[in-house]
């Protein structure tokens, strides 16, 4: 359901754009399609999206995010490749991260 590509143009792609509802449209169908239906859904559900929510929020509020430079100071372009095994996943992503203030300095240390 995730993959139709009468909702989401280009599926197979990392674009958090895509889940934005554009020109006054609807929503996409249902975000928490991935816990399930019915009978059969996840019982954690709330548990993840609010820890979720709680780690995003604790890290975009403390830490300065940007993409990676090479050696001559260029920008690294990001790559969405994944891997080709059984249970694929997102290839790792190069990126800067720095604390945003002493105070968040303070945290990490």
């Amino acid at each position: 359901m995730l993959h139709d590509e009468k909702y989401y143009p280009n599926p197979s792609a990392f674009d958090p754009d895509q889940f934005i509802p554009k020109d006054g449209k609807e929503a996409q169908p249902e975000p928490t399609f991935a816990f399930g239906f019915g009978r059969r859904i996840c019982p954690g559900r709330h548990l993840a999206q609010n820890t979720t929510w709680i780690a995003t929020a604790s890290m975009v509020s403390t830490l300065s995010f940007s993409k990676a430079l090479d050696s001559e100071g260029r920008t690294i372009k990001l790559s969405s490749a994944y891997t080709s095994e059984f249970v694929s996943f997102p290839l790792p992503l190069e990126c800067r991260i720095k604390p945003r203030s002493a105070a968040a300095q303070a945290l990490l240390d």
